[in-house]
């Protein structure tokens, strides 16, 4: 558990780093007609978060066991939204 737990915390550290460098490259540009060089970067972002989203809410799943599905838990919300 401990294992999934820090592998968790490093694929949301990643995906949260490579979320502030696109917006710091964007904070930069100071022309709003160049942003649309930066159309890759954000798609990429939003590709890597949602799938560690995923990947995230499906360990901690496992971590709960059968009480993931139980509604009593917010886990079984988490892992209905995602």
């Amino acid at each position: 558990i401990q294992e999934k737990i820090a592998e968790m915390a490093i694929g949301i550290y990643g995906a949260e780093s490579m979320a502030y460098y696109t917006a710091g490259l964007l904070d930069q540009v100071s022309d709003s007609n160049n942003l649309s060089v930066f159309a890759m970067d954000c798609a990429m972002n939003k590709v890597a978060s949602s799938e560690m989203l995923h990947h995230v809410v499906d360990e901690t799943l496992q971590i709960h066991g059968g009480y993931g599905f139980m509604e009593e838990y917010a886990i079984a919300r988490m892992y209905r939204d995602a």
